[in-house]
C-alpha cells in the first residue's frame, strides 16, 4: 500500500491499516486464495535508532549540510545517568537511539525505518486487493507484511530481520 508509515502523523491511526488488511483476508478467503502476513513490531523502535544510519540517511532525503549538521548535534553531547537506590551513576555518553519526548524524534525515527520499506515493497511481491498490489501495511514502527505463499513470507521474515538489525 503506498504511502508509508502512517503513525507519527496528524490525523492518523491504525483503524484504516486494520481494516484493510481484514478487508485483504476478507477477500482473499471467498476466493479461497492464501494470505500469509507477516508482522513485526520493533522492540525499544526509539532505543534501536542507530545514529550514523540517520546520519547516512538525511543526505539522499534531501537534507543540506546545515540541517544535517542541526539535527547530529542533537545526539552530539547526547548523555544519560541512571538512577538507582544508592544514587545517580555517572553520567555516560548515548550510543544510539532518538531521544523520548523530542518533537523531531518522530521524524528521525521514520527516517531511520523508512528506507527498507521500497525494498519489502519491491522484494515482497504482495497481495492483489481489487485493483491494488499491496505489501505492507505499516504504522509508525509497526509493519505486516502480506503475501501470497509460505515461501514468499518465509523471504520477507528473513528480510526483515536482516533490515531491521542491520
Amino acid at each position: 500500500m503506498a504511502g508509508g508509515p502512517a503513525g507519527f502523523l496528524p490525523n492518523k491511526w491504525t483503524g484504516p491499516r486494520i481494516q484493510a488488511l481484514s478487508a485483504i483476508i476478507g477477500e482473499r478467503n471467498q476466493r479461497r486464495a492464501p494470505t500469509h502476513p507477516v508482522f513485526l513490531d520493533i522492540a525499544k523502535a526509539y532505543d534501536s535508532v542507530e545514529f550514523w544510519a540517520i546520519d547516512r540517511t538525511l543526505g539522499p532525503e534531501g537534507f543540506d549540510e546545515r540541517t544535517i549538521q542541526i539535527i547530529a548535534s542533537i545526539w552530539a553531547q547526547n548523555k544519560a545517568s541512571v538512577i538507582t537506590m544508592a544514587g545517580n551513576t555517572e553520567a555516560f555518553a548515548v550510543q544510539r537511539g532518538v531521544p523520548q519526548g523530542n518533537p523531531i524524534s518522530p521524524l528521525l525515527f521514520l527516517l531511520f525505518i523508512d528506507p527498507g520499506l521500497p525494498w519489502i515493497h519491491f522484494q515482497g511481491k504482495g497481495v492483489q486487493l481489487c485493483d491494488l498490489k499491496v505489501s505492507s501495511l505499516d504504522y509508525a514502527d509497526d509493519r505486516a507484511i502480506v503475501t501470497a505463499s509460505k515461501v514468499t513470507r518465509q523471504i520477507n521474515r528473513a528480510r526483515l530481520i536482516e533490515f531491521t538489525f542491520f
